[in-house]
């Protein structure tokens, strides 16, 4: 197949709620006409962006929708690759949580990657890429069949302690004295750890603001051990190494992370149920600066 096809063939989910893929002739005709002798796809995607942008071409449009189809395909069936044979899933699953519907409805992630796409910041490719992973309905469905992508540093971030206070009381049920102590480290991670990582993050991202540049998204990385010991310091009278700090908050995310997976699979089971009751032989349709960020930890 040519491989220029991925700018007229458009992948959606039909109405049995199957991928399928259309060809559009007049889509086909347009690449022919606008973009004849170009041969890079970064350019290709650059010369139909503005188009697009120009508001005169309403076929532009359809020839991002296509590659950003296509482009859905390929992170869909990478995604199932590593995960799905162990996890239980396929490529087509995701597909249905990704791709448009045939019958529209609500406001599809092709379209909020069109309005959201800056092609100054990112490839068209890596920000369907990084919009399919941050998509809560691709993360919950990740979430429900036992894979968590988040990194437990972030995950002990957005754990407040009132959360957490409900997590280790009422779902694994500890000791009084095992909570206080689990209580005590969050409250030195936020206190020391994030304090820092969210100062440094407000710096650089105050920098690029008045360069005209987007914010960062980097990952939390790991606590230094200048930042373990500094938590140790808080959990006085407690005399534990900064490795040690740091196995117990490993720990911790874990138990929050056991309870993230044992309540997605409620809410998927509660869904399930659901879409038995009411329709039990139809598939519902639904709708760097990183290097300074590791500078700044190598120095702590």
């Amino acid at each position: 197949m040519d491989d220029r096809s991925k700018y007229w063939r458009l992948n959606q989910i039909n109405t049995l709620g199957r991928c399928q893929s259309w060809e559009n002739q007049e889509a086909k005709d347009f690449i022919d006409r606008q973009i004849y002798g170009v041969g890079n796809e970064q350019e290709i995607v650059q010369q139909l962006w503005q188009l697009y942008q120009g508001g005169d071409y309403p076929l532009a449009e359809v020839c991002l929708r296509c590659v950003i189809s296509h482009y859905m395909e390929l992170v869909c069936s990478q995604i199932a690759e590593q995960y799905g044979e162990k996890h239980d899933f396929t490529q087509e699953e995701l597909l249905i949580l990704v791709l448009e519907h045939c019958r529209g409805g609500e406001t599809s992630l092709t379209q909020r990657i069109l309005q959201t796409f800056d092609p100054e910041k990112s490839s068209l490719a890596a920000w369907t890429k990084k919009l399919i992973k941050t998509s809560k309905e691709v993360k919950r469905f990740l979430l429900e069949h036992g894979i968590d992508q988040t990194s437990d540093w972030r995950l002990l971030k957005e754990t407040n302690g009132r959360r957490l206070q409900y997590i280790l009381t009422d779902y694994h049920h500890l000791s009084k004295t095992e909570i206080k102590q689990f209580m005590a480290l969050i409250t030195s991670y936020q206190t020391v750890y994030l304090a820092q990582v969210q100062a440094h993050r407000a710096q650089i991202n105050q920098r690029r603001k008045q360069e005209g540049r987007g914010h960062i998204t980097a990952p939390y990385l790991d606590p230094t051990t200048k930042q373990l010991q500094a938590m140790a310091q808080q959990l006085l009278p407690r005399q534990l190494e900064p490795e040690e700090v740091r196995e117990q908050l490993k720990n911790l995310a874990g138990l929050i992370r056991e309870f993230k997976q044992h309540q997605a699979r409620g809410l998927a089971t509660q869904a399930l149920g659901r879409r038995e009751s009411i329709l039990p032989a139809v598939v519902a349709e639904e709708d760097d600066e990183l290097s300074l960020l590791r500078k700044y930890f190598r120095e702590q």
